[in-house]
């Protein structure tokens, strides 16, 4: 039996060297696999990063925007639960996850896992929710709109993708605790004659295009057990007074007041807005792309002669 070697001894070092890497090769690959397939399972943890801070990237028409009630400037940062507002201002912040979010004048927003807005309005590009004191939105990847009109009625408006609407489950108890409107004169500045329209103005000029009954609409029961799919091209208008929720159909003007609104123009170009020319195509074929809607570039082609 001395005479006998182990079959592993007779086998060259090299191939036991590539068996052994080939099995750790396939082992990661295993590993790798099964965190992908735990990932996709219903209830598995998001790995979506927290929203933890969001840095104003732009400052338009006027200094007044604010921080906590301090001005603010480019790069200037709200962390979590910290306030940004407008005044006679619109500003651009971009999130720690990479979203963008917009706000009009005089509009205010709380920095946390959704951007609540308590007054005016805000447009949102990428996978940030957005509230009101009164609604949520869930968003799956999207452009969208939500306004917060003095009646207290929240509005939102889908451009692409889609989101879930849901009753706020913690709203503040008064929502004059959260913003005074007008804002106190204490922190009114003044621009003098070049600046943009005073804010009753803007903000009736805003309500009206927003909140315009389409000719065809349905309204829904909205209560602590809604959750309300808002498809791309559609806009729903939640009344938590009446318990009730109506939702229409965006038309091409919809588009064009968003893309020549104060939410698109000065601003330098909305990541995503490209997709935008898809959705306008499938919503309403045949009619043209509205004017400032980027196309798609078409490759040109060359010829080897």
């Amino acid at each position: 039996m001395t005479g006998l070697t182990p079959l592993l001894d007779q086998t060259p070092r090299s191939q036991r060297t590539a068996r052994r890497h080939q099995g750790f090769i396939g082992f990661l690959g295993r590993t790798l696999v099964s965190g992908v397939v735990l990932a996709l399972l219903p209830g598995a943890p998001s790995l979506a990063q927290s929203v933890s801070n969001a840095t104003v990237t732009e400052i338009l028409d006027s200094n007044q925007v604010y921080i906590q009630n301090q001005p603010a400037q480019v790069n200037s940062i709200a962390q979590f639960q910290q306030r940004v507002r407008t005044q006679s201002a619109r500003a651009s912040l971009r999130f720690n996850t990479g979203a963008v979010a917009r706000l009009a004048h005089n509009s205010s927003l709380v920095v946390g896992q959704c951007a609540q807005l308590n007054r005016g309005t805000l447009l949102v590009t990428g996978s940030l929710n957005g509230c009101s004191t009164t609604t949520v939105a869930g968003v799956r990847g999207t452009i969208y709109t939500l306004a917060v009109t003095e009646e207290g009625q929240t509005v939102i408006q889908v451009f692409e993708g889609e989101v879930v609407v849901t009753p706020q489950s913690n709203p503040p108890e008064s929502l004059e605790d959260l913003d005074p409107w007008p804002p106190a004169p204490e922190t009114l500045e003044l621009t003098g004659d070049d600046g943009p329209p005073d804010a009753k103005t803007h903000r009736t000029k805003q309500t009206e295009t927003t909140t315009a009954p389409p000719a065809t609409s349905e309204t829904v029961t909205f209560d602590s057990d809604a959750a309300i799919v808002v498809a791309e091209g559609q806009r729903i208008t939640v009344d938590t007074e009446q318990q009730q929720a109506t939702i229409a159909a965006l038309t091409p003007e919809d588009f064009i007041n968003l893309l020549e609104g104060p939410l698109i123009q000065g601003f330098v170009e909305l990541p995503g807005i490209g997709s935008l020319r898809g959705v306008f195509q499938r919503l309403f074929p045949g009619i043209p792309l509205p004017f400032g809607l980027p196309a798609i570039p078409v490759p040109s082609l060359r010829f080897p002669f």
